[in-house]
């Protein structure tokens, strides 16, 4: 599917990520988790829907499966283009990411067209293509999978691979005249928390600000700054974390926890984004569930 700015050459996207779903039959929480994303979805009107991971708790979860089919089957209610990436959450039993995706481009209507998609490892990697109301090309947004988790006994977070970096120096090279493009992935690269001290909206509410990263930087984000395109990264991972921050120049943000877990209370939501073709504009906000009306 072709992605087009609307006739205010304007494209918004629903960042939806951390939902969590856990049991099939769906019990209470998870219902109440697809009404509240529903309601937030429809809310903000999106051009797209991003979904960067964990939206199923797969760990020894004999209904995994199912879990995934009835999400991917709920994403067909809305009738908007959809992009996925995952998180180290969604592939901790039996199904691989390599089976996810043949569930989502099965199941899932109204997907977007992928371009310069690779796959390394279990990991896919692609482009989406974002055009003018006139039809040229106007931005592009870059999906990678973070993976799930890192080799060693302490079962830390994965990190990028070299090879997903080395494929986002060649994509990008394509791009060369677009700027002020976007990254999604799933869990924070490691310059997260350079930036922690620099908070230019929303919050760190994890403990002690906590920011979940891989211990191993293979310089995903010197490809990014060198690359003098890339506006903004987007994550998920860190469920009380949903604060927008700078470093060298790239914003790198947490969207908003989806879920529904005692810690986070009334901390849920969505976060959206909104690109503009005047002035190559770039600007973001959450939508908290608990302020929506029934």
């Amino acid at each position: 599917m072709t992605l087009m700015m609307d006739s205010n050459k304007r494209f918004r996207i629903a960042q939806l990520t951390d939902m969590h779903l856990t049991n099939f039959p769906f019990d209470q929480n998870d219902v109440q988790i697809l009404h509240d994303v529903k309601k937030a979805v429809e809310h903000i009107e999106p051009d797209l829907i991003m979904i960067t991971g964990d939206f199923v708790n797969s760990y020894n979860n004999e209904n995994e499966l199912e879990i995934v089919t009835a999400f991917f089957e709920f994403l067909n209610e809305f009738d908007i283009p959809k992009a996925i990436t995952y998180g180290n959450h969604d592939t901790e039993h039996k199904l691989t990411r390599n089976d996810l995706e043949q569930l989502f481009n099965t199941l899932v209507s109204n997907k977007v067209s992928r371009v310069h998609e690779k796959m390394v490892d279990d990991r896919t990697q692609y482009v989406v293509e974002i055009n003018s109301s006139e039809g040229s090309l106007a931005r592009v947004l870059y999906v990678m999978d973070t993976g799930h988790v890192a080799p060693g006994e302490d079962k830390t977070n994965d990190w990028i691979l070299r090879e997903q970096v080395e494929w986002f120096r060649e994509s990008c090279s394509q791009y060369k005249s677009l700027k002020n493009n976007l990254l999604f992935i799933h869990i924070p690269i490691p310059e997260y928390l350079l930036a922690k001290k620099n908070i230019l909206s929303g919050a760190l509410l994890e403990p002690n600000q906590l920011i979940s990263t891989s211990r191993i930087n293979t310089g995903l984000f010197s490809e990014l700054f060198f690359s003098q395109q890339i506006y903004g990264v987007f994550c998920g991972h860190n469920h009380l974390n949903n604060a927008e921050m700078l470093w060298e120049d790239i914003h790198l943000f947490y969207g908003m926890f989806s879920g529904k877990e005692e810690k986070a209370g009334d901390f849920r939501g969505v976060r959206y984004i909104d690109l503009g073709i005047e002035g190559n504009t770039v600007s973001s906000d959450c939508v908290f569930f608990n302020d929506l009306v029934v």
